[in-house]
């Protein structure tokens, strides 16, 4: 299982996500972690990924994507867009429509 995290650089925000991380990882072994900065994940990179099916700088594909933070949702979304098997994931409430996340 991947995972793919938005990050907004905020520390108590990467602390929620690693501990959903952790939680994941005791269930299965196998997981892994990507951390991806808002700065390093350009909205045109992800719109070309739209129809390319995936985005440079991420390096596999998600099997979850995070995002913890209002700056983060928009960029969680549209990863979800380009990746439609994975399951999108936000840790507090979203400033997007619930029914755009898998998870809220």
């Amino acid at each position: 299982m991947h995972i793919v995290y938005v990050s907004d650089a905020k520390a108590g925000h990467r602390s929620q996500a690693l501990g959903l991380y952790q939680a994941l990882h005791q269930q299965n072994p196998n997981t892994s972690f990507e951390e991806i900065q808002l700065e390093n994940l350009a909205l045109l990179s992800i719109f070309k990924g739209l129809f390319s099916h995936q985005v440079s700088g991420i390096a596999q594909q998600p099997d979850f994507i995070f995002g913890v933070g209002a700056h983060t949702h928009l960029r969680v979304w549209l990863l979800g867009k380009v990746y439609p098997q994975a399951k999108t994931v936000i840790l507090m409430k979203p400033s997007l429509p619930i029914h755009c996340f898998d998870y809220a």
